[in-house]
């Protein structure tokens, strides 16, 4: 691939460095047209050939492929600092990786005689490298979809209502639900409690009866008998 060519890519222009390392991906996926030897690497190709027999050609080959690594290198470590991402692995390791499943996809291409594994391999790759940084996908929100409504009258399957009476381990459907259990058990309880507090009204307006006390005297003991206790 021409220098030039990767030079005034478009991906260069984004500010946000990860979003140049993606961009370069992309660019790499959109340059995947006409035949296969169109699009593959002549240094991936030449080097796998006369690596051996020819160390002059085998150090170009490595010049090349490790030029375009050194590019992306560079904005692989600013997007670290940005992110403030703290690896075991370094710039140049992730930069290199790149590299490499760009030149084993192309080895595949001419396998197969299809881009399409190589466009499979830039967006496993692409997926990866985006988690590495913790940056998720964008996708549709889920307000803009919006929600699908029940119709009228209909009734929720067998295994919903299993879902939705079965125990938890989230805490706070656990929290939602005790306080359903609350409101449950205090429906309840309250009819008890209006019945008692009724009770206890009357009670209090019920004229009080005094039942009068006798005094025998036995033997040495005054005992004190209420005549209504044996009725």
């Amino acid at each position: 691939m021409s220098e030039a060519l990767f030079a005034t890519a478009p991906y260069h222009r984004f500010d946000d460095p990860l979003d140049r390392v993606l961009g370069y991906l992309d660019f790499r996926k959109a340059l995947l047209r006409g035949d296969v030897a169109e699009f593959t690497c002549l240094a991936g190709t030449m080097v796998q050939e006369a690596y051996s027999s020819h160390p002059d050609i085998r150090h170009a080959c490595d010049a090349s492929i490790g030029g375009h690594a050194a590019k992306v290198e560079s904005d692989i470590a600013e997007a670290m600092k940005l992110y403030r991402l703290s690896a075991s692995w370094t710039a140049e390791s992730l930069a290199l990786h790149t590299q490499a499943v760009l030149q084993g996809a192309f080895i595949l291409a001419k396998a197969k005689g299809s881009a399409a594994v190589v466009e499979a391999s830039i967006d496993h790759l692409r997926r990866y490298i985006e988690l590495l940084f913790r940056r998720p996908r964008e996708k549709a929100s889920r307000k803009k979809r919006g929600r699908r409504k029940p119709s009228a009258g209909a009734e929720a399957s067998p295994r919903r209502r299993e879902r939705s009476t079965a125990p938890t381990s989230n805490p706070k459907c656990r929290r939602v639900a005790s306080v359903e259990q609350l409101d449950r058990d205090r429906a309840r309880v309250e009819p008890d409690r209006r019945e008692a507090g009724t009770a206890r009204r009357l009670r209090s307006t019920r004229p009080a009866i005094r039942t009068p006390l006798v005094a025998l005297s036995w033997t040495s003991d005054l005992h004190l008998i209420n005549p209504m206790a044996a009725y």
